[in-house]
Formats: C-alpha cells, sequence, structure tokens
C-alpha cells in the first residue's frame, strides 16, 4: 500500500513539474552580430532578407510547438487528476492495486510526452529569439553600409566637382585667411572648406561654400586676386593639399581667433566644430 501510494506521488509531482517547467521556463536571446564592413548594400540587404526569412520560420515552429505543449501540458493536468482519483478509489478499496498501476503507466507515458513537448517548445522559443536577434542585427548592418555607400558616393561626386578654378579661388581664400601661419595654418583653412563641402550644414560647392554670406570675410576679394594671378605658391600648393585629402584640423567646420574650448589650436587660429 505505502508503496503504491509514494509511486502515485511520484508520478503526480512529475505532472506538475513538467507543467511549471513548460510555464516558467525562461528563454536567454542569443546576440548574433554580422560583420559587414567589407559587403556591398545589395549584398548586405540580401543577407538581411535571408536573416529574416529564417526567423519568420523559426517564430512558426516555435508557435507550432507551443501549441503542442500547451495541448499535452493540459492533457498532463488530466492525467494528474485521474491518479488523484485513482489514488482516492485505491484507498476506499474501490479498486485494486492492478488497476491504479495501470492509471499510473498511462499518466506516466502522458507527463512523459508533456515535459517533452515543453522542452521542444523552449529550445524552439530560444531558436526563434535568436533567429530574430539575428535578422534584426543583419537588417542594422545593412542600414548602415546603405548610409556608407550613399555617403562615399556623396563625397566622391562632390571631390571631383572642384576644378582647379576652385582651387585657385581656395588658394587666395587661404592667402587672405593664414597668409601669415604655418604651412599647416593655411592646409587647416583649406581642411575647413573641404568639411563644409562635405557636411550636410554647408553648400556642397567650392565657390558656394567660401561665397556664404556671412561667413568668410574676405570671400568677395578672393575673385579679383585670382584675375590678377597674385595667389602665392605656398598658399596654391596648401590648397592643392587639402583638396587631395590632408587633415591637420579633422572634422573641423570653423575656426576663429579666440580660443574655444575643445577646438584645435594651429598658429593664431583655433579650429572647432567637429
Amino acid at each position: 500500500m505505502r508503496l503504491m501510494r509514494g509511486r502515485a506521488g511520484r508520478i503526480t509531482a512529475a505532472i506538475m513539474a513538467g507543467i511549471v517547467f513548460f510555464s516558467s521556463a525562461g528563454v536567454n536571446t542569443l546576440a548574433a552580430g554580422t560583420e559587414m564592413t567589407m559587403m556591398t548594400a545589395d549584398a548586405a540587404q540580401a543577407l538581411a532578407g535571408e536573416a529574416a526569412g529564417r526567423a519568420a520560420a523559426a517564430q512558426m515552429e516555435a508557435e507550432l510547438a507551443q501549441k503542442e505543449a500547451e495541448k499535452l501540458g493540459a492533457e498532463a493536468q488530466t492525467a494528474a487528476e485521474t491518479v488523484q482519483e485513482a489514488q482516492r478509489l485505491f484507498l476506499s478499496d474501490s479498486i485494486d492495486t492492478e488497476m491504479l498501476a495501470a492509471v499510473q503507466n498511462v499518466a506516466l507515458n502522458v507527463v512523459t510526452d508533456a515535459a517533452a513537448a515543453a522542452a521542444d517548445a523552449v529550445e524552439k522559443s530560444a531558436a526563434a529569439d535568436a533567429a530574430a536577434a539575428a535578422a534584426e542585427a543583419a537588417g542594422r548592418a545593412a542600414e548602415k553600409r546603405l548610409k556608407e555607400e550613399a555617403a562615399a558616393s556623396r563625397r566622391q561626386k562632390i571631390m571631383d566637382s572642384i576644378t582647379e578654378e576652385d582651387v585657385r579661388l581656395l588658394g587666395a581664400l587661404i592667402f587672405y585667411e593664414a597668409n601669415t601661419e604655418s604651412y599647416e595654418g593655411k592646409v587647416a583653412v583649406g581642411n575647413v572648406v573641404i568639411n563644409r563641402m562635405l557636411s550636410t550644414r554647408f553648400p556642397d560647392a567650392m565657390q558656394a561654400v567660401i561665397m556664404q554670406s556671412g561667413q568668410f570675410l574676405p570671400a568677395r576679394l578672393c575673385a579679383s586676386l585670382v584675375a590678377r594671378g597674385g595667389v602665392p605658391e605656398s598658399c596654391m600648393e596648401a590648397a592643392r593639399e587639402a583638396v587631395s585629402g590632408a587633415r591637420p584640423v579633422g572634422d573641423a567646420v570653423f575656426f576663429c581667433q579666440a580660443r574655444i574650448s575643445g577646438g584645435q589650436v594651429i598658429g593664431a587660429h583655433c579650429f572647432y566644430g567637429f
């Protein structure tokens, strides 16, 4: 009698444990990083689409597994109640040990299936979460590559638009703004003009940047200096170097003679607005 009661108790506990396992198991989201630094935007978008497809399929599998686990979990709950009723009948001598054992064996099979289904549902849920995270990461990477390609294309287009006349105009501005500065200080002024052309906050043409109202005070004198052929070679060389990509002041788009916190000082000028 004690043996049969102990076995029934273990089956009931196993059933309930399976139900609790299914309802409270946590799922850890796996980080999925996709390296797309050297990939074209089209290729990155294709990978992102594939990742999204895998995520959708994994989510569908997880939902089906969850429904199956819920169904078997309900059956396990019913089996637990059946075992409890069989125990009551056994204790009142309404059924014999053979009948009780049969009920317990059926219940054990049901709870075993329910536990397996619950474990499968948890596994597929984790896989779906991982696939979703990977798809999201791939989407972000593809968007980043698209923006990088667009920025690179815009930069190339702007730089290709610079003419020899633009370089002479830049040389003239460098003369008026930094003629008494070091060669690095001259290139730095050119660096600022190029940065403005590449920034979306300013015009994207050399003449438009230099002649923009309220920006470079000597700008109105530059054209006449170019026309007279009076731009010193040192200023022209500094202009050519800036156009070729020299960046002594990085991404600075402003300079002045005051000292700005966080600015870069070269000679009498402080470059800032990175």
